[in-house]
């Protein structure tokens, strides 16, 4: 099965014109997309919380604020959160007491306190209390410093209602929209603080490029398995071995789709670069999420998804026979392979057990818990196997098709006739009569 795995690579490799067009440039062309996002990111003023105001009198990008904490042994999580803001300074201060004049001296544009009981309160359910210490001029400041607390607080709040069952929709049970029946605008549209109130995890820390990156893992193997699979290459291959045939061909195309997915998830890594602050809000949200303490898991889950990617078009490509077919046939794929993934990332189905055995859309749902730090064995273990089973029976209604289409080694001993002592008896017997 090996063997067949290197031919299949080798056979993608030979016509790399076509391999560089049809994949490889536009993941450059999307990449280059995305450094200019990243760009606009770290230059843009108006989504920063950090920015000038309109009359000038704010704190500008360029200038370092002094902020002090004061953490009394617990507040590690907080505390890395507010520390993704480049365009402050912080600084550690073991003691209370000195908050107050290092604020009147003017060492300090705002303090920060955390209560020594702040871990245990948000370990147990309830709430953590925090001081804040404020000039009472510098108002971007303090707003960019609260708003950065209260998105820490919308993670710690949608990780308590995914471990419930809910999710942020069972707090927020009515959504009021106002139109401009004059403008036939939505006002929420310009009311950007609501906005971030009903942002789910999704929006928040970074979903949209998971879903890229499992994205990215169908794009990769179509390509691969166009060229594997079409009646042109079945026709000439002679072999007594079909099944490991197949599972060599089917190999290669899922390792297309696991390089592929890789390759955009370490442009992503070195454009982003999540482990170096950020001095735009958003910008560190995307960072946030692409260093989450459980992306491991959510890369793992690509095995299970490109089986199932792989198979699938293995049998999809062979059953419609000629290039032009099967390249009619996935196209339009594209999209609703992108739209199962959305749905499982951005719907919030929390507990709903018979999610977790959709494929595609359980590797979405999977994700969104991974990436609020919720990770659940029993979940993951379904995901998997349900994935797993369905990539088996893809492979089973594939290699249906693979038999047909394949052709059988030549073999002279079953193509010379063999007489049994029935039939000599027979012939005998037909001698006999004709002398007669």
């Amino acid at each position: 099965m090996i063997t067949y795995f290197k031919v299949a690579l080798s056979e993608v490799w030979q016509d790399k014109r076509t391999l560089w067009v049809r994949m490889y440039l536009p993941l450059l062309l999307f990449s280059g997309l995305l450094l200019l996002v990243s760009l606009s990111l770290n230059t843009a003023g108006g989504t920063s919380n950090f920015s000038e105001d309109e009359d000038g009198g704010g704190a500008s990008e360029s200038q370092k604020s002094t902020v002090g904490i004061v953490t009394n042994n617990n507040g590690d999580s907080l505390v890395r959160q507010l520390q993704v803001i480049e365009t402050v300074k912080y600084q550690m201060i073991d003691n209370i007491d000195t908050v107050q004049e290092m604020m009147n001296n003017g060492d300090l544009d705002l303090a920060i306190v955390i209560d020594e009981f702040f871990d245990d309160a948000i370990k147990t359910g309830n709430s953590g209390e925090v001081l804040v210490y404020h000039n009472g001029y510098d108002d971007a400041l303090k707003e960019g410093i609260k708003n950065n607390i209260d998105w820490y607080e919308r993670r710690i709040l949608n990780q308590r209602l995914a471990n419930s069952g809910f999710d942020a929709s069972y707090i927020d049970p009515v959504n009021i929209s106002e139109i401009n029946a004059y403008e036939f605008k939505d006002a929420t549209e310009n009311n950007s603080d609501d906005s971030e109130d009903n942002a789910t995890v999704f929006n928040e820390i970074g979903g949209v490029f998971i879903l890229l990156f499992f994205y990215f893992a169908w794009l990769g193997g179509i390509y691969p398995a166009l060229a594997l699979f079409t009646t042109d290459r079945l026709s000439s291959i002679i072999t007594d071995e079909p099944q490991k045939v197949l599972l060599g061909k089917t190999l290669a195309v899922a390792f297309f789709s696991i390089l592929h997915a890789l390759l955009f998830l370490g442009i992503v890594l070195l454009i982003f670069r999540p482990y170096q602050p950020s001095g735009n809000l958003y910008a560190a949200m995307i960072k946030t999420g692409l260093r989450a303490d459980l992306l491991p898991l959510i890369i793992l889950s690509l095995l299970p998804l490109a089986a199932l990617f792989a198979t699938f078009k293995s049998w999809s490509v062979t059953k419609q026979g000629t290039f032009k077919e099967a390249q009619n046939r996935l196209q339009p794929l594209k999209i609703s392979v992108g739209l199962f993934i959305l749905i499982g990332i951005t719907a919030g189905f929390g507990t709903t057990l018979a999610v977790y055995l959709i494929p595609v859309i359980n590797i979405g749902t999977l994700s969104r818990l991974l990436l609020q730090e919720n990770l659940n064995w029993l979940y993951l273990i379904i995901t998997f196997v349900s994935c797993f089973s369905f990539a088996y029976w893809c492979n089973q209604f594939a290699l249906k098709e693979f038999v047909k289409r394949v052709k059988a080694p030549f073999d002279d001993t079953l193509q010379t006739p063999q007489m049994t002592t029935t039939d000599f008896d027979e012939s005998q017997s037909n001698i006999e009569d004709t002398e007669k």
